[in-house]
């Protein structure tokens, strides 16, 4: 960007009288704007003034039912988990990394990072993790909220805050090509075409994977895939038989596919994904479902598939924002609604609706 285009930051610097309003669920689908205390940094920790909110799927599955997975509603409770800001106070032992005016991407998982997984690497893994958002802890749908340094990510200039309220499940669908293990020239399935299944495609064609078979519930914006690339979609029809959905992606995809990735979390499509996968290929499953489903076990076993689970991400955040300050994907794409904080109710009722992949709030 040049110099003579290139305008700071508009942020405020809170004071005693400033209103920190906060994002609060009571009950389901009970959500306040409260007044909240404009929390001071520790010595290891920012403030920041949040510029842009997205509604995860863990927002939406609290605000419907007043749980999330195993986990219920402990109210009040602070929504937010994907979100970005700028840096507008700063922790005594963090000065020499950020400074005021910084503009950053929150990573809400904030790992012990002492345990075994977390010395391996793997800190999505921790058993210890924080997870902002998720019951008992605080999100970050605040003007005002503060967050440890160390899990924070600085952001180019060419990212906007609404592209870097996106870094969250694109780091997702970064982790779930990682775990597959495929690469440039290999076939893909992907199962959903939700935004992870829509973030996914975004992934493997930007990094060469072809062809790439996106396949979608009747109503899925299966038109979407297309426009973002997909070779070829398919229905996951339930009044069609199994062996039938598999047949028409093999007539896409001669021999099934290197690999399928389950971003869906249903039953019928993770056995599509599984009956796909050609021998000796890698199925993973990102989106959560049914706690308990079934699976075609000599579909994989007799013809030595790898099953994967993937959960969250690890080291993926520095990619996702390389990928869009570069312009190799374009998140905007996947934006759908934009609502001011003070419309929140408005949102939520929006973002359960048929064609929203991602809606946000701003500050």
């Amino acid at each position: 960007m040049p110099l003579s285009c290139y305008r700071p930051p508009e942020y405020e610097i809170p004071h005693e009288k400033t209103k920190n309003q906060g994002l609060v669920l009571d009950s389901v689908q009970q959500l306040r704007l409260a007044t909240l205390d404009v929390p001071s940094p520790k010595a290891d920790q920012v403030q920041i003034q949040i510029k842009t909110m997205g509604i995860s799927s863990t927002d939406i599955q609290l605000w419907r039912t007043g749980h999330t997975g195993n986990m219920p509603l402990f109210a009040p409770q602070l929504l937010g988990c994907e979100g970005a800001g700028i840096i507008t106070a700063v922790g005594s032992a963090v000065q020499q990394r950020f400074q005021v005016g910084d503009r950053v991407a929150i990573e809400a998982a904030i790992p012990c990072s002492q345990c075994n997984f977390c010395l391996d690497g793997r800190y999505n893994l921790c058993t210890q993790l924080c997870f902002r958002g998720m019951p008992p802890y605080d999100g970050i749908g605040a003007h005002y909220v503060t967050h440890p340094a160390d899990w924070l990510h600085r952001l180019p200039e060419t990212i906007t805050f609404q592209e870097a309220a996106m870094l969250d499940p694109l780091s997702v669908a970064i982790a779930g090509i990682d775990r597959a293990r495929i690469g440039f020239g290999e076939s893909l399935l992907i199962t959903g075409c939700n935004l992870l299944g829509l973030l996914t495609l975004m992934v493997a064609k930007a990094t060469g994977i072809s062809p790439v078979v996106v396949a979608g519930a009747p109503g899925d914006p299966l038109d979407m895939a297309i426009h973002l690339g997909a070779d070829y979609t398919q229905i996951l029809d339930p009044k069609w038989s199994e062996q039938e959905i598999v047949q028409k992606i093999h007539a896409s995809v001669d021999g099934g596919t290197h690999c399928a990735i389950d971003c869906s979390g249903e039953e019928l499509a993770l056995r599509v994904a599984i009956m796909t996968t050609r021998l000796g290929g890698t199925c993973c499953r990102v989106g959560i479902g049914q706690a308990d489903q079934t699976v075609p076990v000599s579909a994989f076993a007799l013809r030595d598939v790898t099953l994967r689970g993937v959960h969250r991400h690890h080291h993926t955040y520095p990619r996702a924002i390389e990928l869009i300050a570069s312009g190799r994907i374009d998140v905007n794409q996947l934006i759908s609604h934009t609502y001011p904080l003070s419309q929140a109710a408005q949102a939520f009722q929006v973002a359960t609706t048929p064609g929203a992949t991602k809606v946000q709030l701003t500050n």
